[in-house]
Parts: structure tokens; C-alpha cells; sequence
């Protein structure tokens, strides 16, 4: 199946929150996405949280959630996202109830509110280099 262009127009900024509280085991992670059009073709990401909102160890995982809520295919009909800059610019951890699956829930869920609150077009962006 060809795959379809499609970009943002404008700067979205959504989260995503896991929280999962079953029996003895809790689950919490958080993310921020600011999702932007970009002049880098395909999808950029920018990791611009601290060690102390989202610790490094996490970064895999929450980065694997985004990719993962398009890469099925039908997440999008058939389009791809193109100019495109996923930053992670906000979020959370607990000391002893996050872990990777929950930002890649957390990230998935704010990737994809990013995507249906976003005005996307399917035509290639084009900018303006100021003199």
C-alpha cells in the first residue's frame, strides 16, 4: 500500500497519562508532546525533559509509543506523517511504579489526542527563510 503525505499545520501540544493500580502493582507514567510542522523531512524528535520529569531510562519506550500508534497502518488511513517534529516536553515518573510499558502508553495516548486535536494537511509545507 503507498502511503499517503500528511503534516501539521500548526504546533499541537498534548499528554498522555498511564496510571494502572491492580492488586499490589501500580503502573503511572506521564508525557508531554509538543507536536510541530518542521523543515526536516519525515519525523524529527527533541527530547527536552529533565532526568528528574521523565528519567533517561524511559526515553526508548516513550519515543516506541509514538512509533508505534502510526506504524499499523491504519492509525492514519494510509497517510504518513512527513515535516513533521515530535518534542517530549514535559512529564513524570514515580520511583517504584513507572516502567517502560507505561510511557509507551503514556506516549501513545498524547501522540494520538496530538493527531486528532491537529489540523493536518496532505500537501507539502513550505517556509519562508527570512533575509
Amino acid at each position: 500500500m503507498t502511503m499517503r503525505p500528511l503534516r501539521f499545520l500548526s504546533p499541537v501540544t498534548a499528554e498522555g497519562c498511564f496510571i494502572r493500580q491492580a492488586g499490589g502493582m501500580h503502573r503511572f507514567g506521564r508525557v508531554v508532546l509538543r507536536i510541530e510542522p518542521s523543515e526536516e523531512p519525515g519525523m524529527t524528535y527533541a527530547w527536552e525533559v529533565s532526568e528528574a520529569q521523565i528519567p533517561s531510562m524511559y526515553r526508548q519506550a516513550t519515543l516506541e509509543g509514538i512509533e508505534r500508534w502510526f506504524s499499523h497502518g491504519s492509525a492514519l488511513h494510509g497517510y504518513e506523517l512527513q515535516q513533521t517534529m515530535v518534542r517530549v516536553v514535559d512529564g513524570a515518573h514515580h520511583k517504584t511504579d513507572s516502567n517502560e510499558l507505561s510511557y509507551t502508553f503514556a506516549a501513545a495516548e498524547a501522540f494520538a489526542l496530538a493527531v486528532n486535536a491537529a489540523e493536518l494537511i496532505d500537501r507539502p509545507l513550505v517556509f519562508n527563510k527570512a533575509e
